[in-house]
């Protein structure tokens, strides 16, 4: 694999993206953008995209696509953590190796444009939305799909307080992360106060967190597109699971996700990044279903 480049209590917004705005935004399987003005930038027209069209089937087996290439645009200075990356990348060469993830020629991650910074405002969805489309332009090889994950800074306008969103997946191959929420909620976290030397390696994998997360969504988890084994939805907050210990639980789309991660980091050693073994045998019964 080749590195280049949530609010509490209200926390289902991945949930609410997925399952509310998302039809919307799917019906657009040209992967054409949007043409808008956003205000702090100048929107191009990208009528000729690569297209956006995937589905959880597209990104877990290799029925049609052996790779996924995951395209990174990030605004100035608000771009992934490269420790977070590394995670990223260790997690899914894991999933790929134990045959929980059939992407045989693996998953690139690839950094390609800065995009001016915002001044901090509060981002919507419908903006957000255009500007993902717009500076979708990566080439993708034959046999990838691609996933489109754009860095920004500012908020979200379903924040509420104190409770922000870190990060949300939606239209199937589409992802946001909120750096500066990312960086403030670890800054003010009273658990990470605690491991003061190491308050960069735990800020660097709750980023890896909320990005595994969000990818979780887009593999389809939790009935999310991708058939359940077992029930383990938790009926109150959408595509998550009800178990506080898996990736999947509801709570790692925000703020909170600071804390619970630091908290795993207070036994000693790192943590292992990946999915819980409900998540992972619903993986495993996809690719199943196509061999």
């Amino acid at each position: 694999m080749n590195v280049s480049r949530a609010a509490l209590p209200a926390m289902a917004l991945t949930a609410l993206a997925l399952a509310s705005l998302a039809p919307a935004c799917g019906d657009d399987g040209g992967g054409g953008a949007q043409t808008a003005d956003v205000g702090y930038l100048d929107v191009p027209d990208n009528v000729d995209g690569p297209p956006s069209d995937f589905g959880a089937a597209d990104m877990v087996t290799a029925a049609k696509y052996g790779r996924i290439q995951v395209e990174i645009d990030q605004m100035t200075g608000k771009g992934p953590a490269s420790q977070a990356l590394t995670d990223l990348e260790a997690a899914l060469d894991a999933m790929i190796a134990d045959g929980h993830l059939d992407k045989p020629g693996g998953v690139d991650f690839v950094t390609d444009e800065t995009l001016p910074t915002s001044g901090g405002v509060v981002h919507t969805f419908a903006e957000l939305d255009t500007v993902g489309r717009a500076y979708r332009n990566l080439a993708v090889p034959a046999g990838s799909a691609s996933i489109h994950v754009l860095y920004v800074d500012g908020s979200y306008e379903d924040d509420s307080g104190s409770s922000r969103v870190l990060g949300f997946a939606y239209g199937g191959s589409f992802m946001v992360m909120f750096k500066d929420s990312i960086t403030s909620g670890c800054a003010s976290s009273s658990v990470l106060a605690l491991f003061p030397l190491i308050r960069d390696r735990i800020c660097a994998r709750v980023e890896a967190t909320v990005f595994l997360h969000e990818l979780g969504h887009l593999f389809g988890l939790v009935n999310n597109g991708t058939p359940m084994v077992d029930d383990h939805q938790d009926d109150a907050h959408g595509a998550h699971d009800v178990d506080p210990d898996c990736l999947m639980y509801w709570q790692i789309d925000g703020t909170k996700a600071v804390d619970i991660v630091g908290q795993r980091f207070q036994g000693g050693g790192e943590p292992d990044l990946g999915f819980c073994p409900a998540s992972l045998a619903d993986l495993d019964a996809a690719i199943a279903r196509t061999r």
